[in-house]
């Protein structure tokens, strides 16, 4: 059997990956000439003018105009800060204040700046003392995206952490986590993928560590995407699910793709990120004995050295199994709890028991840093049982997907095809409940990720101390030759000493 095996070198990484996994936001056009409406327009692009980018309403925008027309109108054209701000009136959008006010309210409930400026643009909002920086408009109530601009400061908008890439964090030595994107085009429907990814950037940033959501855009790996990749990605509908060995594949093709755990894994890998988190790891499938169905996700845990947040195996597959290849195959399994009973996704308990059980994430970082220490290569599954206010429906989503399970058997689908299928067809026979229960244990274990890198970068590594070099015994001095002279070393042993495999000797003289 053929095995494909990507090599991600710095080579590799620099012609195919991201340039430096820069997110790729528009940055803010800061010059010394006047810049014209013209221009901003062509930087922002056709979907995004520049005077309707700031999302505040027409109404508002009015309001701007009429205080002083010709100034408004002489701004829009010539200062940069201005015309990003204010100057939506002159795109004549006047159906625009409705859309406006729900791209607001989505972004007031998750915290997050969408504008599309860079994080200068912002630092320097942030740092003005006019009346703009001063107001104190509330950022709640009817007319609070009317006051979008003005209430960014009081309501944290424009926060400089979610504008920083996962290679600054990394440089700066913060925690990082990684997020596969196959939950984004395979396993959530649209619009529901969408906020559940920005719901799962968020809980990351709000646990210490930044996100660095993983997917593939135009013959590129991308480590880290900005708020247009993700909506490109939530929304498309070819999108094609990259496993490790489907990576070289895609970028050939300049598909968009939605990495697996074992992709991200590898990736993030590649990356210098060693946590990532995500809903629950492939396995080793019900029936294997006559299909040789198992993911390459056990594959990639057995040779890639990062530790996998999740709720242990997908219900659908074969839990006992699965451990049991974990075992085989040297990956450390931890619960992350009092009870060392592996978690079967939806339900909180199996049949299973991992290596050990840990409430201290503390030990966790032990254990990855002392298994990079000793060279040990192989990844770290850390399991999480779904929280316990949405475990009162697993038994429900359980029957549903014994009898999604025997559906996908009689309609002979395999492979890839198995789990999206089946989370389709539990989602419909729960009604919603299993997919409501998916987001709340992926918000769950993307919290725990967050802790776990922010640990796991604030600690130094571990060194393993040599017995024979870490005597207090004072050191002899060298000795100091002056002159020629001749130095005998005689070793006399009681061991028997094979000599060519022939000769036993008792005494070898070197000279």
């Amino acid at each position: 059997m053929w095995q494909c095996v990507v090599l991600f070198s710095a080579v590799f990484l620099s012609q195919y990956v991201d340039a430096g996994f820069q997110i790729s936001r528009l940055k803010p056009m800061y010059k010394e000439d006047n810049i014209t409406i013209s221009e901003l327009s062509s930087a922002l692009g056709a979907a995004f003018p520049p005077c309707c980018s700031d999302m505040i309403s027409s109404i508002a925008c009015r309001r701007l105009q009429q205080h002083n027309p010709s100034k408004f109108l002489d701004r829009c054209a010539y200062d940069a800060d201005f015309s990003l701000i204010q100057c939506c009136n002159t795109c004549g959008l006047e159906s625009a204040a409705d859309r406006y006010e729900l791209i607001f309210q989505a972004g007031h409930k998750s915290n997050q700046c969408f504008d599309r400026h860079g994080s200068e643009f912002c630092k320097r909002f942030l740092k003005k003392e006019d009346v703009w920086g001063k107001s104190q408009w509330s950022c709640d109530g009817s007319t609070a995206h009317l006051a979008f601009r003005i209430c960014r400061k009081t309501c944290n908008f424009c926060r400089g952490d979610i504008y920083r890439t996962p290679l600054e964090a990394l440089a700066n030595g913060e925690g990082v986590v990684a997020l596969e994107s196959t939950v984004i085009t395979h396993g959530l429907p649209y619009p529901h993928n969408l906020s559940t990814a920005r719901s799962l950037e968020e809980k990351v940033r709000s646990s210490g560590s930044q996100p660095a959501t993983i997917a593939l855009f135009d013959g590129k790996i991308h480590v880290g995407l900005d708020e247009e990749k993700l909506e490109k990605l939530a929304s498309c509908k070819n999108a094609v699910k990259v496993s490790t060995r489907d990576i070289a594949k895609t970028i050939i093709k300049k598909d968009v793709g939605g990495t697996t755990v074992a992709s991200t894994m590898k990736i993030a890998h590649a990356a210098g990120i060693s946590v990532f988190a995500t809903g629950g790891i492939g396995g080793v499938h019900r029936g294997a004995d006559q299909t040789f169905d198992v993911s390459a996700d056990l594959q990639e845990l057995s040779k890639t050295p990062v530790c996998v947040v999740c709720s242990g195996v997908k219900s659908i597959l074969d839990i006992p199994k699965t451990v049991e290849y974990l075992e085989t195959h040297s990956v450390n399994c931890v619960v992350f709890g009092n009870d060392n009973v592996f978690p079967s996704f939806f339900t909180r308990h199996s049949s299973s028991r991992a290596q050990f059980n840990t409430d201290k994430l503390e030990e966790v970082v032990e254990l990855m840093k002392t298994s990079k220490s000793l060279g040990l290569s192989y990844g770290t599954v850390l399991a999480c049982p779904i929280p316990e206010q949405f475990a009162a429906d697993g038994d429900m989503i359980q029957r549903a997907i014994d009898t999604a399970v025997r559906e996908a058997l009689e309609q002979n689908i395999a492979s890839q095809e198995v789990t999206p299928f089946i989370l389709l067809r539990v989602n419909q026979l729960t009604k919603g409940a299993s997919m409501a229960t998916n987001i709340a244990l992926l918000e769950n274990n993307a919290s725990i990720a967050g802790r776990l890198a922010a640990k796991l970068s604030d600690r130094r590594p571990i060194t393993i101390s040599n017995p024979s070099t870490s005597s207090s015994s004072p050191k002899k001095p060298n000795v100091v030759s002056i002159g020629a002279t001749i130095v005998d070393f005689e070793a006399i042993t009681s061991e028997n000493v094979q000599d060519d495999f022939t000769k036993k000797m008792e005494t070898r003289r070197c000279l």
